[in-house]
């Protein structure tokens, strides 16, 4: 399984990082896709669709076939959304997590995590 990863490309504080959030990077992750993909044709494939959907995505006019969903899924997988709880928080000692008790990031001086990446949980408006 291959896990996402944040480089810097530079020594700027300017320059944006490196960034593999390592979509799709293990089985398991694909055959999901794959699996959600194919639920989603057969949904849209109903009668009730007819006169709304008059033909597929261009880009995606090859997803057909697992190995064409799993191209499609390689060339367009991205996020809309931050995401959250990406980066654990865990005891100063604990050689697992990101940032410590206290934010600052394990194995680098001066360095401390300050957005959604460490929430828990996603807040929501009830």
């Amino acid at each position: 399984m291959k896990g996402g990863s944040v480089k810097l490309a530079t020594n700027s504080a300017f320059d944006h990082p490196l960034i593999d959030p390592a979509f799709l990077g293990n089985e398991f992750d694909m055959s999901l896709l794959v699996e959600a993909v194919k639920a989603a044709q057969r949904f849209t494939a109903a009668s009730p669709w007819n006169d709304y959907i008059v033909g597929p995505f261009i880009d995606s006019i090859n997803a057909t076939t697992d190995g064409g969903i799993r191209e499609y899924a390689a060339k367009f997988a991205t996020t809309i959304r931050h995401p959250v709880a990406t980066s654990i928080i865990s005891k100063n000692s604990d050689k697992a997590g990101v940032v410590g008790p206290q934010l600052l990031v394990k194995n680098v001086e001066g360095l401390r995590v300050v957005d959604a990446s460490i929430w828990v949980s996603v807040p929501t408006l009830a």
